[in-house]
């Protein structure tokens, strides 16, 4: 037997390393960004649903305390407060929503509401007015309605 057969050579060549880096370099390039579209996608979908439960939570506790309770937004802050309800987790502090905190984090683009940036639900839950609230990421953006008739809250 010649020698090379009795010390088979283990490993990789330079060439076969360089074509495997590549190609996971190539596939990372495709990746990354419909990675990041994903993540915004998922944010924008947080903030609206986080809107939308605690809206239809003003508008419960509105009817079971047969009073009217108010949803005032900031959108210089990015965040909504709602009166005369404690936060869930700090009962001594009033509810406050701040959608720059991660990982909800979008724009308050617009409420358009009469008065402007305040929802109000009066003792049967029905809102003074019809509210749409914008919410954007990164250019992608998504509305909160609250319909006049119901008070129903709704994501389109």
């Amino acid at each position: 037997m010649n020698n090379y057969m009795l010390h088979k050579r283990s490993g990789v060549s330079l060439i076969e390393m360089v074509t495997v880096v590549l190609i996971i370099g190539i596939l990372s390039a495709v990746a990354v960004p419909k990675v990041y579209d994903s993540m915004d996608a998922y944010r924008l979908k947080l903030a609206a649903e986080t809107i939308a439960g605690d809206l239809k939570y003003a508008r419960q506790q509105a009817i079971s305390r047969s009073q009217s309770i108010t949803v005032s937004f900031d959108l210089i802050n990015e965040s909504y407060t709602i009166s005369d309800i404690p936060d869930r987790n700090h009962p001594d502090q009033a509810y406050a929503v701040s959608l720059t905190d991660s990982p909800s984090s979008a724009d308050i683009v617009s409420v358009s509401s009469t008065p402007a940036a305040v929802i109000t639900f009066n003792q049967y839950g029905i809102p003074v007015s019809e509210a749409i609230v914008t919410l954007d990421v990164s250019g992608t953006q998504k509305t909160v309605i609250v319909h006049a008739s119901s008070g129903r809250v709704s994501i389109p």
